[in-house]
């Protein structure tokens, strides 16, 4: 049995930008990444050390300076195939026992509620299960730099996946072996660098919606809080080396995300291109508590409980929850509160994300390794997030996207970017 062990560490309220990234969009080659990470023991209080991405990779694998993290709310975080016994967790960290904490015992044959059902993390060896081709028969490009995936709620047997960055604003359904369904082309003038994708609860109940988040920014800064920010006023804006070519944002770059409800597509169909999709445009802003952070964002989740957005952050220490409360605004700005931290030290490398379609697993990936958390009933994504977690070995060729299956079980699929390939597989990881 293998355990790591994370803790949260404070959130500065502002930073020197210690790297330049190169992210969805750097030069640097992609590395497979398969190994199993191996926790340090010379630092027990430390998450385990994410896989090189491509900024660890231009930078020649160092770990950012700022990767203090002091030994409070230490986690527990279980190895796919090895579960951890219950004895072995911390008394906090377990869930109440009707029997041995005094509760009364449960009648015979009863079902026990899923807050009393422990977590198995019994992920088997990823499935390829098709095969994405990057361009079409003539030639014209398609997936050729896969950032977003998607389970379908509507549609059985469909997943849903984008481009990253640029102005790509196509979404693309695919069939679960990979061939083209459709592609939808969204009503958006332009947008910097999309790199998010999820769906969820929209305006009309009972229907299921695709947001698409045009939430990347490699080299941003943002230097000023909400008092300056109208003034122009960029003086406090840390120092950024020259190399980087970064960019001090007084406002920080709005985030923008799109939102339309999920088209039918039928499994068996013939492709069709369609144009012109019609979508809601809500605007994010950042938090002052992310003064002199790195804006970068490249995991998007909806909460299917109530539809409250969230976003993982891709380069601070630790990787920081970002909660932009349901409903939406259309009229102004929606900013983003800090709502937890997810458990890793050094730059998260967070990837994709996905929320279960029932709202009981959260999942976020990295470039070599995928996390997923059960969730209780009446937790919040936070409260998943800080609890006992499921480390599962995932690593693929740049690596950013995470979906659940819609079967409930907590299986996941993924399709890697694999830029310049002309077929890229597509995998599911069975949990069993």
């Amino acid at each position: 049995m293998t355990t790591t062990r994370a803790t949260r560490a404070a959130v500065a309220l502002a930073g020197m930008l210690w790297a330049c990234g190169g992210g969805a969009g750097s030069s640097s080659p992609p590395v497979e990444v398969d190994a199993v990470l191996e926790t340090d023991a010379a630092a027990p209080d430390r998450g385990p050390p994410g896989p090189p991405g491509p900024e660890a990779q231009a930078d020649g694998g160092r770990s950012p300076p700022d990767a203090v993290r002091p030994p409070d709310a230490v986690r527990p975080i279980i190895d796919q195939g090895t579960p951890l016994p219950p004895d072995a967790l911390p008394t906090d960290a377990r869930a109440p026992s009707p029997v041995t904490d005094g509760g009364p015992p449960p009648a015979p044959d009863a079902a026990l509620p899923d807050a009393y059902v422990p977590f198995a993390c019994t992920y088997g060896d990823r499935v390829e299960i098709g095969t994405v081709a990057a361009r079409d028969a003539d030639g014209q490009p398609r997936l050729v730099e896969t950032s977003g995936l998607m389970h379908s709620r509507r549609n059985p047997d469909v997943l849903w996946a984008h481009n990253d960055n640029g102005n790509d604003h196509r979404l693309f359904a695919l069939n679960r072996d990979g061939t083209y369904l459709a592609s939808y082309e969204l009503d958006i003038a332009a947008a910097a660098d999309i790199e998010g994708l999820a769906m969820g609860p929209g305006p009309i109940a009972g229907r299921n919606y695709l947001y698409l988040g045009d939430v990347g920014a490699n080299y941003r800064i943002w230097g000023c809080s909400a008092a300056n920010a109208d003034t122009g006023d960029c003086a406090g804006c840390p120092t950024i080396q020259a190399r980087c070519g970064g960019i001090c944002d007084c406002r920080g770059r709005e985030l923008r995300v799109f939102r339309t409800e999920e088209p039918a597509v039928a499994p068996g169909q013939a492709f069709v291109a369609v144009t012109g999709v019609a979508v809601e445009t809500f605007v994010l802003r950042f938090p002052d508590g992310m003064l002199g952070r790195r804006q970068d964002v490249e995991a998007m989740m909806v909460d299917p409980r109530g539809g409250d957005l969230y976003l993982v952050t891709k380069h601070t220490t630790p990787a920081l929850l970002l909660r932009a409360p349901a409903p939406l605004s259309t009229a102004a700005p929606n900013v983003l509160e800090i709502a937890g931290e997810l458990p890793w030290g050094g730059e998260s490398q967070a990837t994709g994300g996905d929320i279960s379609a029932d709202g009981r697993f959260v999942g976020v990936r990295r470039y070599g390794d995928a996390y997923v958390w059960p969730r209780a009933p009446g937790a919040t994504v936070a409260e998943a997030v800080a609890g006992e977690g499921c480390r599962i070995p995932a690593g693929e060729i740049q690596a950013e996207s995470f979906a659940f299956d819609g079967d409930g079980s907590g299986s996941f699929f993924s399709l890697s970017e694999s830029a310049g390939q002309a077929t890229v597989p597509l995998y599911r990881y069975p949990r069993e």
